[in-house]
Order: structure tokens, then sequence, then C-alpha cells
């Protein structure tokens, strides 16, 4: 079955989730190793100022260890501080309040492994664009096609977007020409489920 191999991210970029959408199926590299400012525990996205890092804290020593045993440190105030800044960037945008709600309620669940809420931010993602994608597990590594598409370690905020995004409106437009390679929840906020897009990157 033609399926996507990658390292999950947090909030993905919206490169990565068109990707998937457009395959259909994901196989996420559970043993990849956790690597410090890349999107494995970080996103962007549009604030009044100008593309914005959120970051979730990680335990100190987690550098290189397998993402599946990498543990959130519970010594930061970050999910508020996420919340306040998505609320800050996105109040104004088209279906703020559509999805705000239901990520409120996911970043407020007690994760205790950085996995378990990156795996929970995909199925939100795709659940609010209405279409079904299969997650392949552990385990299930025979179900990947010879033809299966790597993606593992493309997207980086190091490195600047190479997907052809075509501009679609961000809420601050009238501030900045179109910023590209942000966390899907740009595009969530200010164009909704419009999963036809995605098939066109």
């Amino acid at each position: 079955m033609p399926a996507i191999l990658t390292e999950p991210h947090y909030f993905p970029c919206i490169g990565q989730v068109a990707a998937i959408v457009r395959d259909g199926s994901v196989y996420f590299d559970m043993q990849s190793r956790f690597v410090k400012q890349t999107y494995r525990n970080r996103c962007l996205i549009l604030s009044a100022n100008g593309p914005q890092s959120l970051t979730v804290p990680i335990m100190n020593g987690s550098n290189y260890l397998p993402m599946s045993e990498v543990i959130i440190s519970p010594d930061h105030d970050w999910k508020r501080q996420h919340l306040r800044a998505i609320r800050s960037a996105y109040s104004s945008s088209p279906y703020y309040l559509f999805y705000s709600e239901k990520i409120e309620t996911l970043l407020n669940k007690n994760h205790e492994r950085l996995m378990d809420l990156l795996l929970d931010s995909y199925m939100l993602i795709f659940e609010l664009f209405k279409t079904s994608v299969l997650f392949l597990r552990p385990g299930q590594e025979e179900n990947l096609s010879a033809s299966y598409t790597d993606l593992r370690n493309l997207f980086s905020p190091k490195v600047p977007s190479t997907c052809n995004l075509k501009p679609y409106s961000q809420v601050f437009t009238y501030k900045f020409e179109f910023v590209p390679g942000l966390s899907v929840l740009d595009f969530l906020f200010n164009c909704g489920p419009n999963i036809s897009y995605l098939t066109t990157i």
C-alpha cells in the first residue's frame, strides 16, 4: 500500500500533512531519534510580529533518545503559553471559533510522553479536515509498499519550505507577504477543512 514514512511533528507543517493526505496512510518512525531545534517538539504559527515558534519542553537528556522515550517536562507552563499565543494569532481568523475548543482540549490532556501528544495532534488534524488517514502502527511495517515515500528529516525549521504552496489568505496579510512553511494550524484557522487545497501541493 502507498504510504508516507516520516518522524512525527508537533502540529506539523502543511507540506507534511498534504503528503500524508495524498497517500492516505502514514507510518511514524517511533525509533527515530529526538533532535533539538526540529519540528519534533515545535511548530510555527504566524503572530502579529511574524512567525512565532511554539516549543514543547522536554526533559533534560532527551537529545538523540528514541522518540518513543522522550518525556515532556512538567516544569513549564507551556500549555497556557501555547494556547495564549494561538488565541492572540488567530482569534480573528474565520475558523478560530470552530476549532479552538478542540485544540484546547487536546493540549490540556495529561500527556506524559511527547509521542502521545504528537499522535493525538495528527488524529485531531485529520478529524478537523474530515478525511480518513490510515495510521500504520509499530509492527505493521510489512504493510509499507516497496514504493513508500520517505519524508524523514525533510521538513525543518532551519530550511526554507520547498513545498509548492499556493498562497492562501492569512490573518496578517496586510502586514506580511504570504508566509509558507507554517503549522497546519495556520491553514485550518484561515481556510477551514479545504481538503482540495492539500491535494494540489
